[in-house]
C-alpha cells in the first residue's frame, strides 16, 4: 500500500506542476535514473547544467543497474532513465543514444591503449565481471559461447567502482567502456584496449513513459541529455569514445 500510495501522490504532483508549466518557466520535481557508467560519464556535467537551465525544478538523481531503472520508469518511480540494450516493456519510449565501444582494462603495464586486442586473448586472464544478468556479463558471455571458448571469471562483482579498485591493485582485469576509467588511463594507474575480433559494443538508451504527458521540466533534460551526449561524442578526446546511434526507437 505504501509503494501504490508513493506513486499517486507523484502523479498527484506532477498534475500540479504541468497546470503551472502552462504559463511558467519549468518547475516542479524530476527523478531521473543513471547506470554506474552514465553516472561516471555524464552525471555531474548533466546535473550542473540542468540545474543551470531550469533552477526552480528539484532534480533527484538515481544510480542502479539497467533492468532496475525500466523496472522503475514502468512503476512510475522514475520520469526517465538511462539503460543499456533494453528490452523493452509496456508503455515505454526507447530512444537510442550512443554505442559503445567496449575495452578491457587491466593494471598499469607497458601496453598501449592504441592497440587492439583480439577477445581469445581474455582467456588466458583472471577476470572480474558483474553476475548474471547484467548487460556487460551477457554480452561477454555471447561472445564466448560464439567462439566456443572459456574464459577464467576469478571474480564476480556488481559494482563498477569496486572492479575498477580491484584491477588497479593488480587483481584481475575487466570490462569497460573506455570513459568509465578515462581518468585512470591518463593518469597511468590502467590500461585499456579495445577488444576486436569480435567486436563488444552495447547501445545506451534514453528510457521513458508513453503513457505520463510530458512537462516541460521533463522535456527540457529530454533536450539537455540530447545535446550532452552529441558533445561527449564528438569533443571527446577519449573520455567517452562511441558512435552515435541512427536508429530509431
Amino acid at each position: 500500500l505504501y509503494e501504490h500510495a508513493k506513486v499517486i501522490l507523484r502523479q498527484m504532483e506532477r498534475a500540479k506542476h504541468e497546470v503551472i508549466d502552462l504559463a511558467d518557466s519549468p518547475r516542479g520535481k524530476i527523478c531521473i535514473g543513471l547506470t554506474p557508467t552514465v553516472s561516471l560519464v555524464l552525471g555531474a556535467a548533466l546535473v550542473e547544467r540542468y540545474h543551470a537551465e531550469c533552477p526552480n525544478v528539484s532534480l533527484r538523481v538515481v544510480d542502479a543497474l539497467s533492468e532496475q531503472l525500466i523496472e522503475w520508469v514502468m512503476s512510475d518511480r522514475l520520469d526517465i532513465a538511462f539503460s543499456y540494450n533494453p528490452s523493452g516493456g509496456p508503455g515505454l519510449i526507447l530512444e537510442p543514444l550512443v554505442v559503445e565501444i567496449l575495452y578491457l582494462v587491466g593494471p598499469p603495464g607497458g601496453e598501449s591503449t592504441d592497440e587492439n586486442i583480439p577477445f581469445g586473448h581474455l582467456a588466458g586472464l583472471p577476470l572480474i565481471l558483474p553476475s548474471r544478468p547484467q548487460i556487460l556479463r551477457s554480452l561477454v558471455d555471447d561472445a564466448v559461447n560464439e567462439q566456443d571458448m572459456e574464459l577464467n571469471i576469478y571474480l564476480e562483482i556488481d559494482s563498477v567502482q569496486t572492479m575498477k579498485e580491484l584491477v588497479e591493485r593488480g587483481i584481475g582485469w575487466t570490462v569497460l567502456p573506455f570513459g568509465a576509467v578515462a581518468s585512470e588511463v591518463a593518469e597511468g594507474r590502467m590500461t585499456a584496449r579495445r577488444i576486436v575480433a569480435p567486436d563488444l559494443t552495447r547501445t545506451l538508451h534514453l528510457v521513458y513513459s508513453s503513457r505520463r504527458p510530458s512537462s516541460k521540466a521533463v522535456t527540457t533534460l529530454q533536450q539537455l541529455i540530447r545535446r550532452l551526449v552529441e558533445e561527449t561524442v564528438k569533443e571527446s578526446t577519449g573520455s567517452w569514445r562511441g558512435v552515435e546511434s541512427k536508429a530509431a526507437g
